[in-house]
């Protein structure tokens, strides 16, 4: 059986400045930590968003976060997670509150600790929107294995940003065509679209062909001068699928 469908409408600044500042009206002596606490008390509209989607596992999640004591450098983190999924409820709830009761209370809690598990511990704020969008995206992908998708959160997280990036050129040029079909894109092209030296960026492909998320074509064709001409892979692709973020969100905060 199917959730009614319940219409959220944003009622709290969608951008992370302005929630970050809502929650910083609190008592100035307070640490910005306590602040989110409180600020996630007080605002019923929030819980009450929360509590629509808690078979995902993201309202008692969150209880968890913030009654636990987190290091300083975790703390950013997790608001920024916070306010993201936030984002994704506005953006995505009809979608959401679409799946199933049964399949939401076995997947949804998985999803929603290793989200949060992942994004305390980065070291790049820029991830926490592409980890949201691996929640999102495994949990609308009912087919998909959860194997597979906790795996996407350790591949995030196992990538720098100019790998992702890499993967993202190679895609939007290579992903409407079959793995036989794919066009190569050249080192040089790589390079230019990144704004590094060519032989930058061909290190930063052979390393993405080590894990095996870039293919060198090159490889036994005749006259062969070197890994500089690459093609994804299909994991590759997979990957950079659920990183996206879905074309029905809203306007971008």
């Amino acid at each position: 059986m199917t959730n009614e469908i319940i219409r959220i409408e944003p009622s709290l600044p969608l951008s992370f400045e302005e929630f970050k500042a809502r929650v910083r009206e609190s008592d100035s002596a307070k640490s910005a930590f306590d602040k989110t606490a409180e600020f996630y008390d007080r605002i019923p509209l929030f819980i009450r968003v929360l509590q629509n989607f808690d078979r995902t596992g993201l309202a008692s999640a969150i209880d968890q976060i913030l009654t636990e004591k987190q290091a300083e450098s975790e703390q950013d983190n997790i608001l920024r997670a916070i306010h993201a999924l936030y984002q994704a409820l506005c953006w995505h709830s009809q979608e959401l509150l679409r799946l199933e009761q049964s399949y939401l209370s076995q997947q949804g809690p998985m999803l929603t600790y290793s989200y949060f598990e992942h994004c305390k511990r980065t070291f790049h704020p820029s991830k926490i929107e592409l980890f949201r969008n691996v929640w999102f995206n495994g949990l609308v992908n009912v087919d998909r294995r959860p194997g597979e998708k906790s795996r996407m959160f350790d591949l995030v997280a196992s990538l720098t940003e100019e790998d992702i990036f890499t993967l993202r050129i190679i895609y939007d040029r290579q992903h409407s065509l079959a793995s036989s079909d794919r066009e190569p894109v050249h080192i040089d092209d790589i390079g230019a679209a990144l704004n590094v030296e060519s032989a930058y960026a061909q290190q930063i492909c052979v390393n993405l062909q080590a894990r095996g998320l870039l293919f060198d074509s090159g490889i036994g064709k005749w006259g062969y001068k070197g890994p500089v001409r690459f093609v994804i892979t299909d994991y590759a692709k997979l990957l950079v699928e659920y990183i996206t973020e879905p074309s029905s969100a809203g306007n971008s905060a």
